[in-house]
């Protein structure tokens, strides 16, 4: 039970977080930022179940050199999970009918955040026990959010065109990319049972806390576009 709490508490504390920083969450509708939320966690357990089935398919290249596990850790793991933070955040997002970067970036963050409590409580912590919880609060847990306000940034590009056209297409396709190869790269490196290659996973999600603290103050302290 420990080890589940310890797994759902960073997800809570970054959206709440998240959502007390946003000097325009009187935009925000709680209903369905809390969706976001919710089915956050729920396509955690989706995006399992589609990793064990077609996952598979790329799961020969596992053990093999490293481009090839990327590709598997691209395509059998961060197209699934970061595809579902990216569908359920635009989806309350436009319930919403936001517009504003902040309140973007927000609801990436809170889907990201739904995912990785339900992420860490029922996939890590109750199979890996309290290392691995306390370990993935300072790991997993920071990369999912980083890779998030990347996405709220990107989307944001896509929700103010305000029509369909080949550039949204464009800019939702580019969306979906950036985040899936921050992940897929972070990934890679951690499957490497050589600890000097594994090590480029943190250097890498260092740059990215970085990037992302710098992206927060120009969002939500400065109120910059981007």
């Amino acid at each position: 039970m420990l080890n589940m709490m310890i797994g759902i508490i960073p997800g809570i504390i970054f959206a709440i977080i998240f959502y007390l920083l946003d000097r325009n969450k009187k935009d925000i509708n709680l209903i369905f930022l809390l969706g976001a939320f919710v089915f956050g966690g729920i396509s955690s357990y989706i995006c399992y179940r589609l990793e064990w089935h077609f996952g598979g398919y790329f799961k020969e290249m596992y053990e093999s050199n490293i481009l090839e596990v990327f590709i598997y850790a691209l395509l059998g793991v961060a197209l699934f999970e970061e595809g579902a933070k990216l569908f359920f955040s635009f989806l309350f997002s436009s319930l919403n009918k936001v517009r504003k970067l902040s309140n973007i970036v927000t609801y990436c963050v809170v889907s990201a955040c739904g995912f990785l409590a339900f992420e860490n409580a029922i996939f890590y912590s109750m199979r890996y026990g309290l290392n691995t919880s306390i370990s993935r609060i300072f790991t997993a847990s920071p990369m999912h959010v980083c890779c998030a306000i990347i996405m709220g940034v990107l989307l944001y590009r896509v929700i103010r065109i305000k029509k369909f056209n080949i550039k949204s297409i464009m800019n939702m396709f580019i969306t979906l990319l950036v985040p899936c190869v921050i992940h897929a790269l972070y990934n890679t490196f951690l499957y490497q049972n050589n600890s000097s290659i594994m090590i480029f996973s943190y250097l890498l999600l260092v740059l990215l806390v970085i990037i992302c603290f710098i992206i927060v103050i120009r969002v939500y302290f400065l109120r910059r576009d981007l």
